[in-house]
């Protein structure tokens, strides 16, 4: 932990998701066994998954295909995106779970009357059902998902508009995410980066440009 009136101060609060709040990687590793299964093609651990997640659904199947030397034509590799997004729409919250003390984190944030938002790569509409099912959504006064702006993260694009919703100046706000595509984000966007340490990054801790990490959201909660 390092300053943590970067806490204390802060009247809005923008977190990713994948990796961040919840872990997301069983639904995922779970729909693309299918799909690779039902493809002929050797499936993934869940480890392995877990290091596709980060730059949206389209990008996750195209890792996939791309390690199984998936060759077929442009159509033919849509058609396959196409069926897992249909897939993970139907059920994209059986398997994953909430991080351990983000709730009691967030209803602190809520009892300060810091505003929360959520800015994910993920479709927005399949991040908002899963919002809804974790019991997330109550917390949330902006969710800005996948097709909400033209450009993802890292791209701040995503993260002006939830300030915007939020209603909160960039000059006030922390991001919070777990990878490399939030580190760039939160930089482009001219925001305070914490680094959640146990989600999806590919990097080692100390490698990341953050001005907070830490493994517990219990103790940014006693930081309050």
């Amino acid at each position: 932990m390092a300053d943590v009136s970067i806490l204390k101060d802060a009247e809005g609060f923008v977190f990713d998701l994948d990796g961040t709040l919840i872990d997301s990687a069983p639904d995922l590793h779970m729909i693309a066994a299918d799909i690779l299964h039902n493809l002929g093609l050797t499936p993934y651990s869940l480890t392995e998954i877990r290091g596709f997640i980060g730059h949206g659904l389209g990008n996750l199947v195209q890792q996939c295909l791309d390690g199984r030397n998936f060759t077929e034509v442009a159509h033919e590799r849509q058609a396959v995106l196409d069926r897992f997004v249909r897939k993970y729409r139907l059920r994209p919250a059986v398997h994953s779970e909430i991080y351990p003390g983000t709730e009691d984190f967030l209803s602190a944030l809520r009892a300060k009357g810091v505003k929360i938002g959520i800015c994910t790569n993920k479709q927005h509409d399949i991040a908002a059902t899963v919002i809804d099912e974790l019991g997330l959504s109550r917390f949330v006064d902006s969710l800005v998902g996948g097709g909400r702006t033209q450009a993802l993260k890292p791209d701040p694009a995503p993260i002006a508009l939830c300030l915007s919703e939020m209603g909160v100046a960039q000059s006030a706000a922390v991001y919070i995410g777990d990878s490399e595509t939030d580190e760039a984000a939160a930089h482009a966007a001219g925001l305070p980066f914490l680094l959640y340490e146990h989600g999806y990054r590919k990097k080692a801790v100390p490698d990341f440009s953050a001005a907070m990490s830490f493994g517990d959201f219990a103790a940014l909660t006693e930081s309050l």
